[in-house]
């Protein structure tokens, strides 16, 4: 009998900082340019986007708040939406260690039932770039780009030196994580809460072998998920509901509140930016 040896694990698979971050230079997750179908997406401003009437038989809103910058708990119990806004669909919301509960009353009232959460574990670029023996030269590659002012390609040319093996140190994770101070434990994640609105109605949903969990590097503030994460997130959302992607003909099925201000726009999407 033949007895087929153990395979060894490359040097790249064994470090297990490049491992929780390999996505990033996955080349689905590279930040998307703008639509080349006009009807495939729309941009709106509003003052406050809690209370907009957009969107028509939704199957996705993304509520992508910064707790505390775009609106406070107090504020969001204004929230509503119509039966012909959503009335079968997934409802997804960042949420804080404090206000977890209110959301979820709060929600409920409208007919929505908390299902599941996601999390994304915040790593500091600072931490990263101090440990890497090529700190200046990312740096210099960084100040160009900020001097530009394009964001996307600043924020991966900050990290592009993680693609170097021979640069990225084989360390724990938890050395590199966000730290923001908090009651009890230390912040160093965000959570976003994922509801589904009551029907009777069967929603089409296409479970998927994505972890509940992934790594980002982040900058400065702790509620900025980067460009690259986000695209993580919009994928996930859109590989659940198969439905809500774009058809000709038909109405935009997902629904993005307090988007990014600078969107070119997503495919499938309306972005409802707080102006």
């Amino acid at each position: 009998m033949n007895i087929k040896k153990p395979t060894t694990k490359s040097k790249e698979d064994q470090n297990r900082l490049r491992m929780v971050l390999d996505y990033r230079w996955d080349p689905k997750y590279q930040p998307q340019g703008k639509p080349a179908i006009p009807e495939s997406f729309k941009i709106v401003r509003e003052s406050n986007p809690i209370e907009t009437k957009q969107g028509n038989d939704l199957q996705a809103i993304f509520i992508n708040l910064k707790w505390g910058y775009h609106l406070k708990i107090e504020q969001f119990k204004q929230f509503n939406l119509t039966d012909s806004q959503m009335h079968n669909g997934m409802l997804f919301i960042w949420c804080e260690k404090d206000n977890i509960m209110e959301i979820i009353d709060q929600l409920e009232k409208l007919g929505f039932n908390y299902v599941e959460n996601f999390t994304t574990v915040l790593l500091s670029l600072d931490k990263i770039l101090t440990i890497m023996p090529s700190e200046p030269q990312v740096r210099k590659i960084t100040e160009f780009f900020s001097k530009k002012n394009v964001k996307e390609q600043k924020e991966i040319k900050k990290i592009d030196g993680l693609r170097n093996q021979e640069q990225l140190p084989d360390l724990d994770p938890t050395q590199v994580f966000w730290n923001e101070d908090y009651t009890y434990f230390r912040k160093t994640k965000r959570t976003l809460l994922m509801f589904r609105k009551q029907s009777k109605q069967q929603l089409e949903l296409r479970h998927q072998r994505t972890g509940d969990i992934f790594f980002d590097v982040i900058e400065k503030d702790g509620q900025n998920i980067s460009a690259i994460g986000m695209e993580y997130i919009y994928k996930m959302i859109e590989t659940l509901l198969p439905k809500a992607q774009y058809k000709a003909g038909e109405s935009l099925k997902m629904m993005e509140l307090f988007a990014d201000p600078n969107t070119q726009g997503r495919s499938g999407w309306i972005q409802v930016i707080q102006e």
